[in-house]
């Protein structure tokens, strides 16, 4: 079995149940932690939240990793060969409170009076601070392959409606996601890009519709390119 760590969200992760049948197996995972908050170490104190309040241990676990930035900790943990990456995680946007740090913004925290400045997905700033960001990442990592998820967000579901009853949202996000797409691509970063049209969201997706909840053969269709990839 090839050992793999997943650096992204539900894209890539939702996907894990097949894995063994592609000799696949999951080495760990880090998710809502944007790659500008990975780079910095917030306090809970400048970010004014209690983290107890937060009932799922597995959601408490990834917000207070992302309130330390404890992406590279975590990889280096697992001392993995394959990183599978993907950027959904990033459509939030992050804070910047005022002493510089960042946190990843996340529906968790949208009842905290968070004193901060709001950076979001797609905006000139943003991309700046990730390419940033990205640069410091890459340059910690030593004898990692990354491999880029990029598979886009569904326009359509399962009935050949649009998600949510509107596809304005995914088709900004996949707008949005290209450039920093192409940057990824010129560090020499591996791709693996499912067709638009093979991107289906599942109406009755266990975690609810979405663009990013996808139908099965829409996992299977990046699972196999990945198998390729990896020979």
């Amino acid at each position: 079995m090839r050992e793999i760590f997943i650096y992204g969200s539900c894209v890539t992760r939702d996907g894990v149940e097949w894995w063994p049948d592609y000799g696949f197996e999951l080495d760990g995972y880090v998710a809502r932690q944007s790659l500008i908050s990975s780079q910095s170490k917030a306090n809970a104190t400048e970010a004014a939240f209690d983290f107890d309040r937060i009932d799922s241990s597995f959601q408490k676990r990834m917000a207070i990793g992302d309130l330390h930035g404890n992406l590279l900790s975590q990889i280096n943990a697992s001392a993995p060969n394959v990183i599978v990456w993907d950027l959904c995680d990033e459509r939030n946007g992050v804070i910047r409170f005022e002493s510089g740090n960042f946190l990843t913004r996340n529906i968790l925290y949208k009842d905290a009076k968070m004193k901060g400045e709001n950076l979001n997905f797609g905006t000139d700033e943003h991309f700046q601070l990730w390419a940033v960001a990205l640069n410091a990442f890459l340059d910690q990592l030593e004898d990692v392959r990354v491999i880029v998820n990029a598979t886009p967000w569904a326009i359509r579901n399962d009935r050949g409606e649009a998600v949510n009853g509107d596809d304005a949202k995914a088709r900004a996000f996949n707008r949005n996601a290209v450039r920093y797409l192409d940057q990824l691509a010129a560090r020499n970063l591996e791709i693996v890009a499912v067709p638009q049209d093979k991107a289906i969201a599942l109406s009755s997706h266990k975690w609810g519709e979405a663009p990013f909840h996808y139908v099965d053969e829409t996992y299977h269709v990046f699972l196999k390119q990945l198998k390729s990839l990896l020979g």
